[in-house]
């Protein structure tokens, strides 16, 4: 790792974030963690994350130079180099609340978002900063009897996957290559978890996810890895993806050890997806609400939920339904945190008894493949080999007849859509991509991608 007298920013660092070596906190201390601490935690009690990192920051009132300058004025990351003795700070204050774990100041620290202020090439400085400051706070509290842990965060940033809008729509591998190299940044930075968080959308999620993993995979470690959705006041994601659906895709993935939620609504109107989690996830399950809704009080944003409010809430989640990490997102404090530690702090969750469901998911849902009654209806019209109308409007490119096509099929009541696009003298793989995102943006029923190859 750089000290961070080498970095070249618009930012100065402060001496007193270092140790006596002149860097921060090592990935090779031995009184660091090993991340199988982390997942050993779990299996123990409930652990307890941190609150709101931007909440905590705007509580300083910062100014543009606290920013680091008026062109970076909201990139809490920037704070890491322009105030580090205040991430530190909000790092202690977590802890000393009673929380087991904190998470880096990197949310937005992918190459997307750090592009759009002009720092696409300090992505691994912000993420290893991050994780250096956080870690500092972390090895204050640590004891061999009480572990404290650093888990790097990633945020969804600012495009989707999964939505054809022009102005937010990016293409799933352009995605990934925007996350690689934070993700190689947190893992050879040390984080004991990385939490892939406040996912809006189940693609971008996925994408995420399976970029974690080769990352850890790159690097010949295994960290516990989480992920968190977002969902909306009406319980779906944005694009309108429901908790089954989404759940589904998720548990399709090997690797994940935590599956859960944060931000956007208040524990309130999480209720119903956590139940569902609590009845149908495999993994251990994680909860982050906001401190309720924002109300405006003049130019001000005001979250109503009080600490106490949050802990009554975070403590029938783990002693109702099993789940097994907690804290806040938006609006939440130290003040929420230290309410919440002390109803829950050290208790063992209730235990869970899942029910395995054999099913497929889309862009908005959930298909069980044991249909009762049977049979399960696999739609056969959006197929090469199977419909001639198909094929005919395949071949003059008519992408509006081949959409049509399918909400078809959906509306006679097929539980999935068989999709193949082989044909002689065509270009199968663009074809597909080309109907497939199309499908994505409209179609409910999970599809099944077909080739002759």
């Amino acid at each position: 790792m750089e000290t961070s007298d080498s970095l070249s920013y618009p930012h100065q660092i402060d001496d007193h974030c270092r140790d006596e070596s002149g860097q921060g906190g090592s990935p090779t201390d031995s009184s660091t963690n090993m991340p199988n601490d982390f997942l050993r935690v779990l299996d123990e009690r409930v652990l307890i994350l941190d609150g709101g990192m931007g909440t905590s920051i705007h509580a300083h009132n910062p100014q543009p130079d606290d920013w680091g300058g008026e062109k970076f004025v909201n990139l809490s990351d920037a704070v890491n180099f322009s105030r580090p003795e205040w991430i530190v700070d909000i790092h202690r204050e977590y802890f000393a609340a009673g929380c087991d774990a904190v998470e880096t100041n990197t949310f937005n620290a992918s190459k997307l978002v750090l592009g759009e202020f002009g720092l696409a090439d300090k992505v691994i400085e912000y993420n290893r900063r991050g994780v250096e400051l956080a870690r500092r706070a972390a090895l204050e509290f640590s004891t061999p009897e009480r572990p404290r842990f650093v888990v790097g965060s990633i945020g969804p940033g600012t495009k989707m996957p999964s939505l054809l809008n022009e102005s937010i729509y990016i293409h799933f591998d352009e995605l990934y290559d925007a996350y690689k190299p934070q993700m190689i940044a947190l893992v050879e930075g040390g984080v004991d978890a990385i939490l892939v968080e406040t996912c809006f959308d189940i693609l971008q999620a996925k994408c995420a996810l399976i970029c974690a993993l080769d990352a850890m995979k790159e690097k010949g470690v295994k960290i516990p890895l989480m992920v968190q959705i977002t969902i909306q006041p009406d319980g779906r994601m944005l694009p309108g993806t429901d908790i089954a659906g989404a759940l589904c895709t998720l548990e399709s993935m090997d690797g994940i050890d935590v599956i859960g939620m944060n931000c956007a609504v208040g524990p309130d109107l999480m209720l119903s997806s956590v139940k569902h989690l609590s009845q149908y996830s495999t993994k251990k399950i994680s909860v982050l609400p906001n401190a309720g809704l924002p109300e405006k009080r003049g130019d001000d944003t005001y979250f109503p939920l009080q600490p106490d409010e949050l802990a009554e809430w975070l403590h029938r989640f783990v002693t109702e339904f099993g789940v097994n990490i907690v804290g806040g997102c938006c609006g939440t404090t130290h003040r929420h945190m230290k309410a919440v530690a002390d109803r829950v702090g050290f208790k063992k969750p209730a235990t869970r008894v899942t029910v395995p469901v054999s099913a497929a998911s889309s862009l908005f849902g959930m298909m069980e493949l044991e249909q009762n009654p049977r049979p399960l209806l696999v739609g056969e019209r959006t197929n090469t080999n199977g419909s001639r109308k198909f094929k005919q409007h395949l071949e003059k490119d008519d992408w509006q007849t081949l959409v049509e096509m399918a909400q078809e099929q959906e509306r006679e009541g097929v539980h999935i859509l068989d999709v193949c696009a082989a044909f002689v003298g065509r270009d199968e793989a663009r074809d597909m991509k080309e109907i497939i995102k199309r499908y994505n943006a409209v179609i409910t029923k999970p599809l099944m991608i077909d080739s002759t190859e």
